[in-house]
């Protein structure tokens, strides 16, 4: 049986920045964006599944988010960190072979992303080169920090900022509000 890539229908999807360093396993901190697009559970094989294309670890010269309009996964600069995966299951990994965004309105972005990945089947097969095509309308959710992901991990709203506007400029976002476990600089709308 054939995966069903025609019945996947979009539900939404994010887009967002953050910065992050892991020092055992040599990444430098950095500014890092990340899409992740989920799509409606589909039924293979008998079982109702969940799937989403996420592509992590995209890195672009820029200073604003609204300088996300035109990017391309042609335009990346450290092409051997981005992580493209298909989700059915568990994460697969996958070859991307287009990225783009365009800026729709505000905060939002018109996404057009092509990837191909092996699927698994019921009898442990993989059925190989399974294109996996869709354009997307995602908001950008803002820049997302994670104080634990630092040493010394950032103890205070002040601190963040201070890291923060090393890699973006801050004029483009709110203030930083803390969420449960992580600090969020939402994207001012207005910003042009």
């Amino acid at each position: 049986m054939r995966f069903p890539t025609h019945e996947l229908r979009l539900e939404t999807g994010t887009l967002d920045a953050y910065i992050h360093e892991n020092e055992k396993q040599g990444l430098a901190r950095g500014l890092f964006w990340n899409l992740f697009i989920p799509f409606e559970r589909v039924i293979v094989d008998g079982a109702e599944a969940d799937t989403a294309v996420l592509v992590d670890w995209l890195t672009w010269p820029i200073r604003r988010w609204v300088e996300l309009d035109g990017r391309a996964s042609t335009n990346v600069l450290q092409p051997d960190l981005v992580e493209p995966f298909f989700y059915f299951f568990e994460h697969h990994w996958a070859t991307l072979e287009r990225l783009t965004l365009r800026r729709a309105s505000a905060s939002t972005f018109d996404v057009d992303v092509a990837l191909t990945v092996d699927v698994p089947r019921d009898d442990g097969s993989l059925e190989r080169g399974v294109r996996v095509e869709t354009r997307a309308r995602v908001p950008f959710e803002g820049l997302i920090v994670v104080s634990e992901n630092f040493e010394p991990r950032l103890a205070s709203a002040e601190e963040v900022v201070s890291v923060a506007s090393g890699f973006l400029d801050l004029e483009d976002f709110q203030p930083p509000r803390w969420d449960r476990f992580r600090w969020i600089f939402a994207p001012i709308d207005s910003a042009t």
